[in-house]
């Protein structure tokens, strides 16, 4: 589901993104069609289904942390720091 008729296309080569989609969730529907469009702007796409509805929950978290642990250390810098 994209939330504009005429999205912006930007150039997302190099771009790591996680997408965690619920099987009950009444949204994930949508996932497959968002995952396709960030792919063809470039973006490396990362899509995990879990047991789940909307709600974040502890799977979530465990993907999460393996997804952050295999990033370049480039892509993890400041993650810890809050924003100032």
């Amino acid at each position: 589901m994209l939330v504009l008729d005429a999205p912006p296309a930007p150039d997302l080569t190099g771009a790591a993104v996680l997408t965690i989609t619920g099987r009950s969730d009444p949204y994930g529907r949508y996932a497959s069609i968002l995952n396709d469009t960030l792919r063809k702007l470039g973006a490396g796409v990362d899509a995990h289904t879990v047991q789940a509805g909307h709600e974040l929950g502890p799977s979530d978290i465990t993907i999460v942390q393996e997804w952050i642990s295999r990033l370049p250390d480039q892509s993890r810098a400041g993650q810890n720091e809050l924003p100032g």
